[in-house]
């Protein structure tokens, strides 16, 4: 995670009595069972996108005592629908994610997309990956989840968050373990019939020891993972393994034992993105992240991009910015056309404040990638500097539009509307960046 990304990071919570004191005078009366909520956003009268979470969030609870947790859960999912229609939140993308894993196998490509928009609408938070990896995990993504997995853990190691070992921190077990239960049993049929069904649901076992920071357990059913399907040509489950048993060691500080299992993973051939970081946080640990580095470069060759952009990561965290720059421009030579490359290039030129390249790198990236809030999160800064405000004022905009970043967005929002007179916009913007704030922390 970048200096930008960790700047940006916020702590979601389901907690919504802090929501209730602040709102109680703007929330109306709630509709009486599941019947009312069948008619919000159906007509005339939708209740405001505060009420609609407030709802769901019901909705959700109702579910752990009751015969048919579907039918509620499906409720709340079209709860979710109406309030992100009106405004799009973290909270609303939290509450979605989970409701979407509650229903089951028809909604878990629905819950992979609304964990993507929810760690997009925290600016990166590593707070949520839990969201991230389950889903993806549910859906068969498995790169996808041991990313997740080593972001948070990463975080952990790096950072003394002040959630520090609580990765569910708002999320799935703060529910209880019912609402685990829950979740696991609506897509039973996903890790189940077929060997390798049967492989990912010893898999899915550890996941959810890692949940409950039980990283005993963790390594224990890795270790019988092995035994029972080593002999299997099932690569993404023993990879997926690996990193479990890789970042199980990492948070109970034996990166000794992490070490044996990051160097495997890097001896695999395509070389997953999610590696050079795990690497990375292993030799951190040990003090030897220089050593890290030249391990990293060995793979270069037969990897290109990924370690090239693992080493500009490394070497931006150990804040050496002008020679992470340096490797994204030999990319670059490579790959001219890279979007991710563009934006990287961007937002460190930005910070050695090369702003003529910082802009050209970011507006030929947006040209390409309109819809990337945290491009235009990164244009908006710039301008913001130069004080031309309309401009950082349209690219604020854009980002609220695509649900990046939002408590800081719109916070930046309400400066630009201060520095162009327009206090009573400006004041808006500040008290909707309250109303956020009383969710993500």
């Amino acid at each position: 995670m970048s200096s930008l990304e960790r700047s940006s990071s916020f702590f979601l919570s389901a907690l919504l009595s802090a929501v209730l004191l602040f709102n109680s005078a703007l929330l109306p009366a709630r509709a009486a069972g599941p019947a009312a909520v069948k008619r919000a956003g159906t007509g005339v009268g939708v209740r405001p996108w505060r009420s609609c979470l407030f709802h769901a969030d019901g909705l959700l609870k109702q579910a752990l005592n009751h015969p048919h947790p579907r039918d509620l859960a499906l409720l709340a999912v079209k709860e979710c629908h109406t309030s992100l229609a009106q405004q799009k939140s973290p909270l609303g993308y939290q509450l979605l994610t989970y409701a979407c894993l509650t229903v089951g196998p028809s909604m878990t490509k629905e819950a992979v997309q609304a964990a993507k928009d929810l760690i997009e609408s925290a600016a990166g938070t590593s707070d949520m990956q839990d969201l991230v990896a389950l889903s993806a995990f549910y859906d068969g993504r498995l790169s996808q989840a041991r990313q997740a997995l080593v972001t948070y853990t990463g975080d952990e190691v790096r950072i003394s968050h002040p959630e520090s070992h609580a990765i569910l921190s708002g999320a799935v077990t703060q529910r209880g373990p019912r609402a685990l239960d829950l979740i696991l049993s609506a897509n039973n049929s996903l890790v189940s019939g077929t060997v390798r069904g049967q492989a990912r649901k010893m898999l899915l076992d550890a996941l959810i020891d890692f949940f409950h920071q039980h990283y005993g357990a963790v390594t224990t059913i890795a270790k019988r993972f092995k035994v029972a399907y080593g002999s299997h040509n099932f690569v993404e489950e023993n990879d997926f393994a690996e990193t479990l048993t890789a970042c199980a060691n990492l948070l109970i500080l034996r990166p000794d034992r992490a070490r044996p299992h990051a160097l495997a993973l890097l001896s695999r051939q395509p070389l997953d993105p999610s590696t050079p970081v795990l690497v990375d946080t292993v030799f951190f640990s040990m003090n030897q992240r220089e050593e890290g580095l030249k391990l990293i470069l060995k793979r270069e060759p037969q990897n290109e991009r990924v370690c090239k952009m693992g080493r500009a990561w490394i070497l931006d965290e150990m804040s050496q910015p002008q020679d992470a720059l340096v490797v994204l421009d030999a990319l670059a030579k490579i790959l001219p056309d890279d979007g991710e490359v563009l934006m990287q290039r961007g937002r460190l030129e930005s910070e050695l404040n090369q702003n003529s390249l910082a802009l050209k790198h970011l507006d030929q990236y947006l040209a390409k990638n309109p819809r990337s809030g945290q491009g235009h999160i990164l244009r908006a800064q710039i301008f913001v500097q130069k004080e031309q405000w309309p401009k950082a004022l349209a690219d604020l905009n854009s980002a609220v539009d695509c649900g990046y970043g939002l408590v800081k967005a719109v916070r930046a929002r309400s400066a630009c509307y201060t520095a162009l007179g327009r206090r009573d916009m400006a004041q808006n913007d500040m008290n909707l960046a309250d109303v956020f704030m009383q969710w993500v922390r």
